[in-house]
């Protein structure tokens, strides 16, 4: 699982006021497995992102959703950057992350459809 979507989920729980406990019960889990999560310590599959997405009444997109923010991508350079080499490497970095959603989402859209029978 990405860091980013790690951190993502926790943040989500945060500004819901939810504690990790409650949650995890909303998922039918032990408190530290979900606390693995939001650590990054353990794979979370898209059920359970779908599950996480129920719970705090949003779409799942908007927990996996990584390429259209920038700004955490700017944090990476340090003070005394050179902005244009570092403009282009950010745009760089965004077009790949865009290029991995996009395959990812196919990915989950051709395995939901196995599994339902389609192909």
């Amino acid at each position: 699982m990405s860091y980013i979507i790690s951190q993502r989920i926790k943040t989500l729980r945060i500004e819901r006021g939810m504690s990790q406990e409650e949650v995890a019960i909303k998922l039918e889990m032990s408190r530290q497995r979900y606390s693995r999560i939001e650590l990054n310590q353990v794979p979370i599959s898209y059920k359970i992102i779908e599950q996480l997405a129920d719970v705090f009444c949003i779409a799942t997109k908007e927990i996996t959703r990584t390429s259209e923010e920038k700004k955490p991508l700017k944090v990476l350079f340090r003070e005394n950057y050179n902005k244009d080499a570092s403009d282009e490497a950010i745009e760089k970095i965004q077009k790949i992350l865009e290029y991995m959603n996009a395959h990812e989402r196919l990915y989950y859209k051709m395995k939901e459809g196995k599994a339902h029978g389609k192909a």
